[in-house]
């Protein structure tokens, strides 16, 4: 099953490069993922028959889910998703093996402890990534006077806006002697024309 999960990731890898992702690819990769770290968690102690063992260490992998899910589906289900894993998981320990509670107490705390953590960081990284993508986009598609729509934006947004069955037109506008604006008024007033203006 990992061996196939890692073709599987590569296979998607490929498809993201080339342009070829589908949403299903995501879903699939990191439901897989999750299925087999708890799969690789009863399996190891299920094949010993003894409750589950937690020091061998497979079940630290699971600590690498929120990042997964944070990275591929960003912060609103990266969020319901790593929630829903940490009780599927305390909820699999439990049916498992009941005598856990008593054996593996402490482990188990510091195994969800860890899995909040790299949770928690994981949410606040998304955050900020998020908002410094849409500055960063902002920053680049818009004049930073005006906030109009630049060369830039018009170039790379132009085929998503026309509708090519319907009339359209464009307009350019071109403000003749302008310089006499800003020499008479000074650059703040100018400034404050193109504001107006746009």
């Amino acid at each position: 099953m990992e061996l196939a999960l890692a073709f599987f990731c590569i296979y998607t890898y490929h498809q993201t490069r080339t342009n070829r992702s589908k949403l299903w690819h995501r879903y699939a990769v990191i439901y897989t993922y999750f299925v087999v770290v708890l799969l690789a968690i009863t399996a190891i102690n299920t094949a010993i028959n003894t409750a589950i063992n937690l020091e061998t260490g497979i079940s630290h992998w699971v600590c690498t889910l929120p990042v997964l899910v944070y990275l591929l589906f960003g912060k609103k289900h990266g969020f319901i998703s790593s929630f829903s894993f940490l009780i599927t998981l305390l909820l699999l320990f439990y049916v498992i093996d009941k005598r856990l509670v008593e054996i593996n107490f402490k482990l188990i705390i510091y195994l969800s402890l860890t899995y909040i953590i790299v949770w928690g960081v994981s949410h606040v990284f998304e955050s900020m990534r998020a908002s410094n993508q849409e500055e960063i986009i902002n920053l680049a598609l818009r004049d930073s006077l005006t906030q109009a729509y630049n060369r830039r934006a018009f170039k790379s947004h132009f085929h998503n806006h026309i509708d090519f069955s319907n009339p359209y037109c464009f307009a350019l506008a071109d403000l003749d002697f302008f310089k006499k604006v800003n020499d008479k008024y000074g650059h703040d007033a100018g400034y404050a024309v193109l504001v107006q203006l746009t």
